[in-house]
């Protein structure tokens, strides 16, 4: 009953993830287009939407939170909480051993699955950070702001790689090529390959 925010396709192909501002994500059939799943649980919305890469959980964003959820049974795994302010974006790490969280706090944040607790923060954008990916080898993260940067990181020291500049307004969106020696940034009606 709200905008949709965020799509992702299983890795199968054959479901496909919804994030809404209606509070909910929503798990669909491709073939049929019948809902299968319904996850609510955030606080005032949930709109950010991943699937680990063996299609057997999600990850979901909103409020200051993010959780994951058994794609079979609906329910949600673990909760991870920290963030001062509105969770803006997702991604699961290549082994699904960890998840990334981006907020309006600034920060961007790397949760360990089994327990839930923060293992890093990746700090410096002076704005919101929109958009997170995780490189195809997931030894670095790459993050997307208000700030007009994208930024590259190093996973386990936390330490920033690299800045990419050029962009004259917010990055929007962010991926690695598949074998990870190129980003893609998209933002101010502009997409660049770096």
């Amino acid at each position: 009953s709200g905008d949709v925010e965020s799509v992702a396709f299983s890795p199968d192909g054959r479901s496909v993830l919804t994030g809404s501002l209606d509070n909910t994500a929503r798990l669909w059939d491709v073939r049929s287009g019948r809902e299968i799943h319904r996850f609510e649980r955030h606080g005032d919305y949930l709109t950010y939407v991943a699937f680990s890469p063996d299609g057997l959980s999600i990850l979901t964003g909103g409020d200051k939170t993010a959780g994951v959820w058994d794609v079979r049974s609906g329910r949600e795994i673990r909760r991870f909480e920290g963030h001062s302010d509105a969770v803006t974006a997702v991604a699961v790490s290549p082994d699904a051993r960890s998840v990334l969280t981006g907020s309006h706090d600034h920060t961007a944040r790397l949760w360990d699955v089994s327990s839930g607790r923060e293992i890093r923060r990746f700090e410096g954008h002076s704005d919101y950070v929109t958009c997170v990916a995780f490189s195809p080898d997931g030894r670095s993260v790459l993050t997307g702001s208000i700030d007009n940067t994208a930024r590259l990181w190093d996973l386990s020291s936390g330490g920033e790689i690299r800045r990419f500049e050029g962009h004259s307004g917010t990055v929007t969106s962010v991926a690695f090529s598949p074998d990870g020696l190129s980003i893609l940034t998209g933002g101010d009606k502009t997409a660049g390959v770096w």
